[in-house]
């Protein structure tokens, strides 16, 4: 995989599957928002969606999201 893709697979670590569901979640919520947001017309400099996309980004670096990793 890393030299495919450029990934590494977890070896013998544990997934914690509540992480990952919750990780789902805030991550669809956030592209469900937005998408809304943009369909009715709202700019994507709008205070709003600004403010939205703040929050799930202060929410990956929490969970330590992948995008995040050095």
């Amino acid at each position: 995989m890393r030299h495919t893709y450029g990934v590494e697979v977890p070896g013998a670590e544990p997934i914690n599957v509540s992480e990952m569901n919750e990780q789902a979640r805030e991550s669809m919520e956030f592209t469900g928002k937005l998408a809304e947001a943009l369909r009715s017309g709202i700019s994507h400099g709008d205070e709003e969606v600004r403010q939205l996309i703040e929050r799930h980004l202060n929410f990956m670096e929490k969970t330590q999201s992948p995008c995040f990793s050095g």
